[in-house]
């Protein structure tokens, strides 16, 4: 369990207590559960919940040196390895706390007869990729995107503490999300680091009605300039005529779009 957030509350829960029971109930008899840096409620439901349930709780950061040297770098010492320095493939302070969990997840591993060398880790952690995730593509024309999902508060959150460090000013930002999506903590999070934000609606069912989403932006930041689109490639377009860099956000299925539409 990397982390615990507010999303898919139809299905488990409203409350960050709630949705850490249901998560923690992955949990099975005599296999170690490893859980990420959650709140102290959180941590107290998944311990019981594990321990009632047969599993021992790892706390991913419980006896870790962890010292962030910089964007995508930090030095890490577990009970297990000392790694030294390691470099992140992935962008973004949230991956520090990932790249933690999976590294103690196959520390576990080791218990059960499989063993990878530290410089595997070390290999591994700099060479993964994951598409939609702060992806900056560049267009052979010069035009750019940074497609991030964000589709939840939290994730909106990590992409605007990205942008607050990464860029040097607001970027225009394409945003769809779907129907059952809290899109007003979404926009909260990333309407102050817009300059503009061009609304529109992916191409699934479940997508919420641009103009609810025109809405909800106005409500969040009155001044912030907004534009509809009726299709992402339209959005795209629009967005692109602010400025040769942008940002796509608040939806997968968006980003699916959105991939297809730039031929990736």
């Amino acid at each position: 369990i990397t982390s615990i957030g507010l999303d898919h509350q139809q299905y488990l829960g409203s409350t960050i207590e709630a949705i850490a029971f249901e998560k923690a109930c992955i949990a099975k008899p005599g296999v170690p559960l490893i859980v990420g840096p959650v709140g102290a409620e959180a941590r107290r439901i998944i311990e019981a919940t594990a321990s009632g349930r047969g599993a021992k709780t790892v706390i991913a950061t419980d006896g870790v040196e962890l010292e962030r040297l910089g964007e995508r770098r930090l030095r890490l010492r577990t009970p297990s390895h000392d790694y030294g320095t390691l470099e992140l493939g992935l962008a973004g302070d949230h991956q520090v706390d990932n790249a933690l969990v999976a590294v103690r997840v196959l520390e576990q591993l080791e218990g059960c007869g499989l063993h990878v060398a530290p410089s595997a880790v070390a290999r591994g952690l700099k060479a993964v990729v994951w598409p939609g995730r702060l992806d900056f593509r560049r267009l052979p024309d010069g035009r750019e995107l940074l497609l991030d999902a964000a589709h939840n508060e939290d994730g909106a959150r990590a992409l605007a503490t990205f942008l607050e460090t990464a860029t040097t000013a607001p970027l225009p930002i394409v945003f769809a999300a779907m129907r059952d999506k809290d899109a007003s903590a979404m926009l909260r999070a990333l309407a102050p680091h817009a300059s503009v934000l061009v609304l529109t609606r992916a191409s699934n069912p479940r997508s919420a009605d641009p103009q609810d989403l025109f809405n909800l932006a106005r409500a969040v930041r009155p001044a912030l300039p907004l534009e509809i689109a009726a299709h992402p490639t339209e959005a795209l377009e629009l967005a692109w005529q602010h400025g040769p860099r942008i940002v796509v956000a608040g939806s997968i299925f968006l980003l699916g779009d959105v991939l297809r539409a730039i031929g990736s």
